[in-house]
């Protein structure tokens, strides 16, 4: 071997060894290096935004001890932010990295703008703080889902300056406080504390409690995991939201995640979004007059033809109060939008009408019952108990939630309207009318 050969030799494998060390320093995930020595701003006294995140994003991703992580922080950019405070702050957002933290990216202007704006439209009086919040996304591998990341947020003071607001934080954690004794009531299967911190939630007491027993029932029986291992998804001054995991047999072929969100108030009170799906029986798609049908929502009828012990309807019901032109409207489809109402029962049909409005015939889109002269199929009515049709059907009383049923003809909805814990009236809905 000459001398030029056993030189190049070296050489070779000096090249070898560089470029390996360089490959394997390109693929390491930024946040996955310990460091106490944070990028710091031009004047090396404070640390810059995106520094001062990746330090909460190390203590996050547990590369960096949490208390070290509190120390790196200047002073001036931990406001008054406690070193208990920061723990569980860290802590608490560790519920939302299920797998490694790869990389730290800024929110745009269009981004951060519209968090700003879903602050805002729940907590008004948090302009100020809201102003001045920055946020960043955490990039999470390993998680099961792609693209999966969660938000971080930091503040700007008037000279530029990132930090910690301790206001933001705090509120934070009186929010986790208000969750850990939600879960905690759940986990115990406590109805009557669950009951007691839905109460701002659902005002109505009688819905209140069936609501809480259905709750307590549905975490026992098709939820997978405890509290312990939902996922928290958003964690902002504006609320808490989380994802639980769902046993595979309740939903199969479905989404196996559902979400929570407890949400604070301006007044200091907490709301709980946890509401559940319910289940229309088909059998109350069935309308009954002394406890016979008369008709089913989604089906057809004509008003000449449809009876009841061999009577046409409508000499049962007696005739509508008013069926002429100011409501009975032709559609694009050649059809008649009629709006009927008969005492004690409004319809809305789609079909046709003749004989100079004097019948009708085609497919009812809306069944409303206004007085117990009526029935549902399982005998709901009105005038009835609210606790009787909370039984059958809890989260009803809540906003407009419905009930929802499918039938071959498309999905039917149940509401109802509640006055001083008695039905005022019950209405069955095609959800494409």
């Amino acid at each position: 071997m000459t001398v030029r050969a056993r030189v190049r030799l070296p050489l070779v494998v000096l090249l070898l060894a560089t470029l390996l060390v360089l490959m394997t320093a390109c693929t390491q995930p930024a946040l996955t290096r310990s460091t106490t020595a944070p990028v710091v701003t031009e004047s090396g006294k404070y640390l810059s935004s995106s520094a001062l995140a990746q330090q909460l994003a190390l203590a996050i991703g547990g590369n960096l001890d949490i208390q070290t992580a509190f120390q790196t922080i200047p002073e001036r950019q931990r406001e008054s932010v406690t070193a208990d405070q920061f723990q569980r702050y860290v802590l608490l957002l560790r519920k939302g990295v299920p797998g490694r933290i790869v990389s730290l990216v800024a929110m745009n202007d269009n981004q951060i703008e519209t968090v700003r704006q879903q602050v805002l439209d729940r907590l008004p009086g948090q302009q100020e703080l809201t102003a001045r919040t920055i946020g960043f996304w955490l990039n999470i591998r390993d998680s099961g889902i792609i693209g999966d990341r969660i938000e971080l947020y930091c503040q700007m003071d008037e000279e530029g300056i990132a930090y910690l607001d301790s206001s933001w934080i705090s509120q934070i954690l009186l929010l986790d406080d208000f969750t850990n004794l939600y879960f905690d009531a759940i986990d115990r299967q406590d109805v009557d504390s669950l009951s007691e911190l839905l109460r701002h939630s659902i005002p109505d007491d009688l819905a209140r409690q069936a609501i809480s027993s259905r709750l307590v029932w549905f975490y026992r029986n098709q939820v997978e995991t405890e509290t312990a291992g939902f996922r928290l998804q958003t964690i902002r001054i504006d609320g808490l939201s989380f994802a639980e995991k769902l046993l595979t047999s309740v939903s199969p072929g479905n989404s196996m995640t559902r979400t929570i969100e407890l949400i604070p108030q301006a007044d200091g009170t907490f709301l709980v979004d946890d509401l559940l799906p319910s289940e229309l029986n088909l059998t109350d798609t069935d309308i009954l007059l002394d406890d016979a049908p008369v008709l089913r929502i989604g089906g057809d009828t004509n008003s000449a033809l449809v009876t009841l012990y061999s009577v046409p309807f409508e000499v049962i019901t007696g005739k509508p109060v008013l069926h002429d032109d100011s409501n009975c409207s032709l559609l694009e489809s050649g059809k008649s939008l009629i709006q009927l109402r008969y005492e004690g029962l409004e319809l809305t049909v789609e079909g046709d009408c003749y004989n100079n409005h004097s019948r009708w015939r085609g497919r009812v889109l809306s069944v409303r019952l206004t007085s117990d002269k009526f029935s549902l199929g399982t005998g709901l009515k009105v005038g009835m108990p609210a606790s009787t049709l909370y039984a059958q059907y809890p989260f009803i009383s809540v906003g407009d939630k419905v009930a929802i049923g499918q039938m071959e003809s498309g999905e039917v909805a149940l509401s109802a309207e509640i006055e001083n814990g008695v039905v005022t009236s019950l209405r069955l809905m095609m959800q494409d009318a």
